[in-house]
């Protein structure tokens, strides 16, 4: 088994639950595999595993930011309709309050795709990379 198919199999035993990430020290000393190469293995299991958590929390972080885009946007919106047909009173004061959510809203809601769509890139640009520094360690 390769160091990157070793690292493989414990990022998805840990991630899966199936296995305690203090645990995976345990297993390959147990196969008898030099201190070095465990060392590499446990520090790229645990960078993957950190890594996944983290594109986890920030992906809902994201969808929080468009959700609230949308909602600003969408009471920005009902807000500036209601002023404009003649529902709400009119007057300076009703137009800051009534397109100011609704600007607020488009660019919350645009700044959280925007984001996301960066985040989406910087991932495919990080697990290149990673499979690089495998493919090298596997080769050493």
């Amino acid at each position: 088994m390769t160091i990157q198919e070793r690292v493989d199999y414990f990022v998805d035993q840990v991630a899966g639950g199936q296995l305690a990430f203090d645990q995976v020290r345990g297993q390959l000393e147990s196969e008898g595999l030099p201190e070095q190469e465990i060392k590499m293995i446990v520090r790229q299991v645990d960078d993957e595993v950190q890594g996944r958590l983290l594109g986890q929390s920030k992906k809902s972080g994201f969808n929080q930011m468009i959700f609230v885009g949308l909602f600003l946007a969408l009471i920005g919106l009902i807000l500036t309709i209601g002023s404009l047909v003649g529902f709400l009173s009119k007057g300076i004061d009703m137009a800051i309050f009534a397109y100011g959510p609704l600007f607020a809203g488009l660019v919350i809601l645009f700044a959280g795709i925007r984001r996301k769509k960066r985040k989406n890139i910087s991932n495919e640009f990080s697990s290149r990379i990673a499979k690089k520094r495998g493919t090298r360690a596997s080769k050493q």
